[in-house]
């Protein structure tokens, strides 16, 4: 769940970056808490007895199987994605559920979020997916069909892209046979908030890393002559050279390019600071340019 490379910048005071900061979260506290609470509602309605803490010696105990379980449950992610990715042929790495929100966070923001998907996230979902919607796909269908069918829509709940949401689904159905050999969910919301734990804090490494890095501040499509520019940000260290868009880059520091990942791994060979020498045409004519590298603005 790592940022994808796109060596531009991203325009935080953009309308659409202040329409994620302004309802990301309280939308994802509203859905957590809803998968809280109903699961929970309905449990106390049947079954009142059920609904209690664990006690402190359950949880020690379910903490170690957690433990051992964790890699497996965290390690089928990234081989999924891997799969997948190598299969479609594609030589980016796609980009995770929380990528777009994630980059647009202020400090407070990220606080809240890492608080979130730490915490509430893990009992909610387990409660919700494998708490109640999986036992009541069993009631209907065999386990190991109601066990895809709820690792299917926990996949693709998360909307992040097939390799994405297959990779989200493989872990539900390692949390859904762990819920099955405990019988408890005190281990699954143990192991996914593991798994939350380390993915937001690989995240937020990476978020941090992004925020740091050498920038030109442009988008663009891969096209057979070049990378086309889609946009140039107002300010960015690409404008003040005068890029446009719809300009070609042919080359980085004298390599050829044909995409935006191509540009920004070139790019990323520099720090801030630094200069980078753009060869590109505009018009049918060919022009060199050079620019001044900086970092993402806040």
């Amino acid at each position: 769940m790592l940022l994808s490379i796109a060596g531009v910048f991203i325009d935080r005071k953009s309308p659409v970056a202040v329409a994620i900061r302004a309802g990301y979260l309280p939308l994802l506290l509203l859905s957590q808490v809803w998968m809280l609470a109903y699961p929970l509602w309905i449990a106390w309605r049947r079954r009142p007895d059920v609904v209690r803490l664990p006690s402190t010696r359950a949880i020690r105990r379910e903490a170690l199987r957690a433990l051992l379980i964790f890699p497996v449950a965290f390690g089928v992610m990234p081989a999924m994605v891997w799969l997948v990715t190598r299969l479609s042929g594609s030589t980016t790495m796609p980009a995770g559920p929380w990528d777009a929100a994630s980059t647009t966070f202020s400090q407070l923001e990220w606080i809240a979020f890492l608080v979130i998907g730490i915490t509430v996230a893990p009992m909610a979902e387990e409660l919700f997916y494998r708490g109640m919607f999986y036992n009541t796909l069993r009631k209907w269908f065999h386990p190991i069909l109601a066990a895809t069918i709820q690792a299917v829509v926990f996949g693709f709940a998360h909307r992040s892209g097939l390799a994405v949401s297959l990779a989200i689904g493989t872990c539900a159905l390692v949390l859904v046979l762990l819920y099955e050999w405990r019988r408890t969910l005190l281990t699954p919301i143990l192991v996914h908030a593991s798994v939350n734990t380390v993915g937001l804090s690989l995240l937020a490494l990476a978020v941090a890393a992004e925020a740091n890095a050498p920038r030109m501040g442009l988008t663009g499509d891969a096209s057979p002559s070049g990378c086309v520019a889609t946009r140039v940000l107002p300010g960015s260290p690409a404008e003040t050279a005068g890029l446009r868009t719809g300009d070609v880059i042919t080359a980085v520091d004298g390599t050829a390019v044909r995409d935006i990942a191509s540009v920004a791994g070139l790019v990323r060979r520099h720090q801030v600071g630094e200069s980078v020498v753009l060869d590109y045409v505009r018009d049918g004519t060919a022009r060199r340019v050079e620019v001044m590298l900086q970092r993402l603005k806040q």
